[in-house]
């Protein structure tokens, strides 16, 4: 969220006020990835796939620091960092 609230302020500053309101308002409606994480490990989640990634990291660099890195702070099962076209396998349990 901090992160957001960042390039949110940066785009305040230079002027860029539509991206500056879509990063206000995607705050109401994501959630911050260490809440994911506690969340997940509170549910006994066994793998997790964090997707519809905001803002959009340009690489699997800021992706892992971004978004894998807070999570494995909160969360110690299986983490996927969802890419376009990525299929994940779950298997059928008995």
């Amino acid at each position: 969220k901090a992160m957001v609230q960042n390039i949110q302020k940066a785009n305040e500053r230079i002027g860029n006020d539509v991206l500056a309101n879509i990063l206000a308002d995607i705050q109401d409606y994501h959630m911050d990835v260490s809440e994911v994480g506690r969340l997940a490990q509170e549910a006994k989640v066994k793998q997790l796939a964090l997707n519809h990634l905001a803002p959009k990291p340009p690489g699997k660099l800021y992706a892992n620091r971004f978004f894998r890195r807070p999570v494995k702070h909160h969360y110690s099962g299986v983490i996927h960092v969802g890419v376009d076209g990525m299929q994940i396998i779950i298997p059928v349990e008995d």
